[in-house]
């Protein structure tokens, strides 16, 4: 059965998350709400570009395909979560001067104490990251997964959100991650408070059809990744571009945006040109 939303479902503009940008990738069949809003408009026709989106590299260490599962073992503490998330938005706005053609995004949500990490690639695949005083919530959607609520009657697949307890909840809800119709985007979803000492997701029966059957793999691969490299190579996949491989571990790093930072990934650029995106994101900058 098909999977992912119809054609033409979302616009651009939709949904809270509009305030956070455009979405969409060079590799794009249609224009992507996400990260400005959950969905990707023509996703059903974008099928044929799946491919150019799977990961080139992954985390160290990763054999097979994970699901929610296994990412949650992976995943990194708040902070350094949050930190990969403000780097690698960072990272695409110094590589793409169009929005449109930026997949990672970081600012507030508009919601007070509230902050947005935000990733669409273009084919029908998003995910959003969504930092608060209680911690923190992921919620993806792999537009080719079995688990896909357009697969099973509108609903999330069992499982999925049942059990994100409050605040969360709350965030899951947010019509930001349904489409018009009030379908819920999601194939995956984990959490965890601020006191925590793990990730959390719900219980889940798997289908058969994938060993990845949620997108969590594929979804989150550059989240788990403990070395630049990961980020390099598949920037440069998706660009298109040679990508400086110091200066990709130096954001990595998190290091202050300075003039030999910038001109290794973009000649002729400087710090100033991104002050405005590093404000937004949070991304430290040389005084």
């Amino acid at each position: 059965p098909r999977t992912d939303r119809p054609p033409g479902r979302l616009s651009r503009s939709s949904g809270p998350l509009a305030r956070l940008g455009t979405g969409g990738g060079r590799h794009r069949h249609a224009p992507g709400p996400w990260p400005g809003a959950w969905g990707i408009a023509g996703a059903w026709a974008a099928r044929t570009q799946r491919t150019a989106h799977r990961p080139l590299s992954v985390a160290p260490g990763w054999m097979e395909p994970m699901t929610v599962h296994d990412v949650a073992r992976r995943l990194p503490s708040l902070s350094v979560l949050r930190d990969r998330c403000r780097a690698l938005a960072m990272l695409d706005a110094v590589l793409s001067p169009s929005p449109e053609d930026r997949r990672h995004f970081f600012g507030s949500s508009g919601t007070p104490g509230q902050e947005r990490a935000s990733m669409a690639n273009g084919s029908g695949d998003e995910f959003a990251v969504v930092f608060s005083t209680d911690g923190a919530v992921l919620i993806g959607f792999d537009h080719e997964s079995p688990m896909s609520p357009y697969a099973n009657d509108g609903e999330p697949w069992p499982g999925v959100v049942e059990h994100v307890p409050e605040p969360f909840a709350a965030v899951v809800a947010d019509p930001a991650f349904a489409d018009e119709e009030g379908v819920p985007n999601v194939t995956v979803c984990l959490w965890r408070g601020i006191g925590d000492k793990r990730w959390h997701h719900g219980e889940i029966a798997f289908p058969t059809e994938r060993t990845d059957a949620d997108g969590a793999d594929a979804l989150f691969h550059l989240l788990l990744a403990d070395c630049s490299d990961a980020w390099r190579r598949e920037a440069e996949d998706y660009y298109e571009v040679p990508v400086d491989s110091d200066a990709v571990a130096a954001l990595f790093a998190l290091r202050p945006l300075d003039q030999g930072l910038v001109a290794a990934l973009r000649p002729g650029s400087s710090p100033a040109d991104f002050a405005p995106h590093a404000s937004t994101i949070g991304y430290p900058r040389r005084r």
